[in-house]
């Protein structure tokens, strides 16, 4: 928990790809160790912040394809974007204004890449948000 909480402390304008890249490789080994533990059974925590490191490591991954002008297809077919509604809407107005389609995947790889960002990095606190919630109402 602690490893996404730094990271969402981390992300804003300003941050390179690289240090990015490297914290959201960080806290998902973190994450995934805790993940893999079977004696702890609580499904619902484990799912929010499985969704919140997917996020991030998409983030990150998008970044870096944009960076490296990369294939921007294989970004905009990722499963990670249906998990955030706000990259979704972002993506829907961003062809709207330029007059692509937003069933691009190309498109949808370039503006996940770019201005979609940030709604990442919000849809992942969103979830981390969701963590610790439950892990609050868990406490005596």
């Amino acid at each position: 928990m602690q490893a996404l909480t730094d990271l969402r402390a981390f992300v804003g304008d300003g941050v390179s790809e690289s240090d990015y890249a490297a914290r959201a490789g960080e806290a998902r080994r973190h994450v995934d160790r805790y993940l893999a533990d079977p004696e702890d059974g609580r499904t619902e925590i484990k799912n929010a912040l499985a969704s919140a490191t997917r996020l991030y490591s998409f983030a990150a991954s998008a970044s870096s394809v944009y960076a490296a002008r990369g294939d921007f297809s294989v970004v905009g077919r990722d499963p990670a974007i249906a998990e955030c509604p706000r990259l979704g809407r972002a993506i829907e107005q961003a062809a709207a204004h330029w007059g692509f389609r937003a069933g691009d995947p190309a498109f949808a790889g370039l503006i996940a890449g770019t201005e979609g960002l940030k709604e990442l990095w919000a849809c992942a606190a969103d979830k981390l948000g969701e963590a610790e919630t439950l892990i609050a109402g868990q406490k005596p």
